[in-house]
């Protein structure tokens, strides 16, 4: 009888559609799912509360609203259409790998 290692144990499971690694998959598209969800929740909460002007939280510290109409640090700022095919583009190819 032999013993089987890990390494031909996950080579099997791969070979036999890998469920182990269809859950991780999974897992993290759902992760993912909820960070976005949590972004979109806190931009409308910001954008409802901010709207009229900045919140003091403390004497010293105020929340205030600003947009960014650009990438990082308004990089490319006005060319949101730009962003939007660049970011297509590449979630398409990282989605296909």
């Amino acid at each position: 009888m032999s013993e089987r290692t890990g390494l031909e144990e996950d080579s099997q499971e791969f070979e036999n559609g890998g469920t182990r690694n269809r859950r991780h998959v999974w897992a993290w598209y759902a992760l993912s799912l909820g960070l976005v969800c949590a972004d979109q929740l806190t931009k409308l909460s910001a954008v409802a509360g901010l709207q009229d002007g900045p919140t003091y939280l403390l004497p010293f510290l105020a929340l205030r609203l600003a947009c960014n109409t650009g990438a990082a640090f308004s990089i490319l700022q006005g060319l949101s259409g730009l962003l939007a095919v660049v970011g297509v583009v590449f979630g398409a190819y990282f989605g296909w790998l």
